[in-house]
């Protein structure tokens, strides 16, 4: 097989939509390669796109981001940078395991190149136990990461039906309140599909603000909106925006990716406001709407947010893998 390490700021004609389109896992939305080339245009990390080839055709791929360390050196991270997973992929009916171990080798030879120390392999599902076994055997180790939350229903489910045959009475009532908080504060629940580019650029400093007061920045650093360099990029799926406003101000936003059945609520911005409780309220209202609409597998990413199983979410349990690079 070949290798081919591109930086993601230059990884469009390397990538090829027609190529990633064949990549396996393609129902997400955040498969798009729209995701991976708006986040090369407005990352300030190196970031890049680790490619296997075999006979001129790709047979699998990796995202790769390198944070700069604060007193540990520097470390690559291979992650899906939005959305749930590992950040590997493969073309259906590849030698995955072949793929895997010369996407990793690949990974730990750039890293020994730049000067990298440490090596992620981030978000992988707890259960996949061909990544997690070659991984192992070339050398690294898991601990446990923040779960992924869900709602994976087996066909279209109208959010009445939702309420009475997933939740338990204990969540359906607290998913009711959680409903009724916009109306009891006379907020606005405000959907866009797609989102204006003003609306764009109001979200960015409140998601930023959200990730500074959590201390979720790990490590990203970005120069220039990446919100605003989504709109248009993306080529299969399509961009939409749940935003709660009181008294014109806006209190949160949920901009998330819809394609098919699959909708992911990728990026989550709210003010501080615990009398409110908005992040709540406005998953409420998007697993409502987003249920009503047709969607039945809804992602809302890799956290340790507890209110999520109120919803309906279910927690899927996910380990970072680290080796050592020597």
């Amino acid at each position: 097989m070949d290798r081919h390490v591109e930086r993601l700021d230059a990884a469009a004609e390397a990538l090829r939509p027609a190529a990633w389109e064949g990549l396996a896992g393609r129902g997400a939305p955040e498969e798009d390669v729209g995701w991976v080339l708006a986040y090369g245009a407005t990352l300030s990390n190196p970031a890049m796109v680790i490619s296997v080839w075999r006979d001129g055709r790709l047979r699998g791929c990796a995202t790769a981001v390198i944070f700069e360390g604060t007193g540990r050196g520097r470390t690559m991270s291979i992650e899906r940078m939005a959305g749930a997973g590992d950040g590997i992929r493969f073309v259906d009916g590849a030698d995955t395991d072949a793929v895997i171990t010369e996407l990793l080798e690949a990974a730990t030879q750039l890293c020994r190149d730049d000067g990298v120390s440490t090596l992620i392999v981030a978000n992988c599902d707890a259960g996949d136990a061909r990544l997690l076994g070659i991984a192992e055997r070339l050398g690294f180790r898991s601990l446990p990461a923040p779960p992924d939350h869900r709602i994976d229903l087996d066909e279209p489910t109208r959010f009445t039906a939702f309420l009475t045959k997933t939740l338990d009475t204990r969540y359906r009532t607290q998913l009711r309140r959680d409903l009724r908080r916009a109306e009891e504060t006379g907020a606005e629940v405000i959907w866009a599909r797609p989102p204006s580019p003003s609306m764009l650029q109001r979200y960015w400093p409140l998601y930023l603000e959200k990730l500074e007061r959590k201390r979720a920045i790990h490590g990203y650093h970005f120069r220039d909106n990446l919100f605003a360099a989504l709109s248009g990029a993306c080529r299969f799926a399509r961009i939409e925006a749940l935003q709660l406003l009181r008294e014109g101000e806006l209190v949160a936003f949920c901009l998330a990716m819809r394609r098919g059945t699959w909708w992911s609520a990728a990026f989550i911005g709210h003010v501080d406001d615990p009398g409110f409780h908005s992040a709540a309220a406005l998953h409420a209202c998007a697993i409502r709407d987003a249920l009503d609409s047709g969607v039945y597998h809804l992602c809302f990413g890799p956290t340790e947010d507890r209110y999520k199983h109120r919803l309906g979410c279910v927690a899927r349990p996910r380990v970072h893998s680290f080796l050592s690079v020597r």
